[in-house]
């Protein structure tokens, strides 16, 4: 057998026998043992590390990975709403993700007492949670106070959509920024001026999505109207746009994209010609409007990705963004 390869079988099966995060023999170690040079080293390590058996901390050594102890392993996703369209999708990314890390799903019911739900888990032998926290959350001080339960249980946390407060947290989440920028420089090549920019304000993601849409334009000779998503009922919104000289609508809000953009589209007759119609929607839908731009959420794809941060070493603030696919109708 290859050097290295005795070399790799040893480090699975002294990792093998070592808890997650472990500290294993350093390279001079390795090499005073078994004689192998520093290259031989190396390419057994580069080997593990590829094959998620181990990862290295730079200045500090090589660490068993908590992949390579997933067989089993309980995660717990924590979410609101789980019959909706997104969290359905969110959910089956999760499910796909962690079948691959051969470990099980605990789905518990929200409670507004934190103690049961900790209590719940930790009988459970939760490795870790996925959240999917609203925007009260974060200013929640019960909700605050549970997070730093979980994390001195040593319990690994992610979150979804946003981040959580503290520095032991991953993220997994959208690059709402750079999509709504692309929207905003698509109007301006349409050479649109006057824009209804509607979303729901309370939201810290809509903030991120007014950001990126009003840096794309600035300078130029836009005009924005801000339109809450939540005053007013969708029929009224879209006659609100209709009967204010728009000629484009910015949706910031997945929730009202697909009924808001339809009621226009009813609405205004000769839409394609007199406004464009973007906004962001879930996966598998489309904003019907002639000549509309869709923003379309990943959601699948942010369960894998959460699962996937949760899995491996969070070492301080691990952020994984997904870019938003920005996708221009047909006229």
């Amino acid at each position: 057998m290859l050097r290295y390869r005795q070399l790799k079988n040893y480090i699975l099966e002294l990792a093998s026998g070592m808890e997650p995060d472990a500290l294993l023999p350093s390279f001079r170690a390795l090499g005073s043992q078994f004689g192998s040079s520093q290259v031989t080293i190396k390419r057994a390590l580069d080997e593990l590390e590829a094959e998620g058996c181990i990862y290295r901390r730079q200045g500090s050594g090589v660490y068993v990975a908590p992949r390579y102890h997933a067989g089993n392993s309980v995660i717990a996703v924590l979410m609101l709403h789980l019959d909706g369209l997104q969290s359905g999708q969110i959910l089956g990314g999760i499910q796909e993700a962690a079948a691959e890390y051969s470990a099980n799903i605990l789905l518990p019911k929200p409670l507004t007492d934190t103690d049961r739900l900790v209590q719940s888990l930790q009988a459970a032998k939760v490795f870790g949670c996925i959240i999917n926290p609203a925007t009260a959350d974060l200013s929640n001080p019960e909700f605050i106070e549970m997070l730093d339960r979980l994390n001195r249980l040593g319990m690994r946390l992610v979150a979804l959509d946003l981040p959580l407060p503290g520095n032991s947290c991953g993220f997994a989440g959208l690059d709402n920024i750079t999509a709504f920028g692309e929207l905003g420089a698509i109007l301006l090549r349409r050479r649109r001026r006057n824009i209804a920019l509607v979303g729901n304000f309370a939201s810290k993601v809509y903030a991120a999505r007014e950001k990126g849409f009003r840096q794309s334009v600035a300078g130029s000779a836009v005009r924005i109207a801000q339109l809450s998503s939540r005053s007013a009922a969708v029929s009224e919104l879209a006659c609100q746009i209709r009967d204010g000289g728009f000629d484009a609508v910015v949706i910031a809000d997945a929730a009202v994209s697909i009924p808001l953009s339809y009621q226009l589209w009813c609405r205004i007759p000769d839409i394609a010609e007199r406004m464009t119609v973007g906004g962001i929607v879930e996966e598998g839908q489309e904003i019907p409007c002639p000549g509309g731009v869709t923003l379309v959420k990943p959601n699948s794809a942010l369960g894998k990705n959460a699962t996937t941060l949760l899995f491996h070493p969070i070492q301080s603030y691990d952020v994984k963004l997904l870019k938003i696919p920005v996708c221009e109708n047909q006229p």
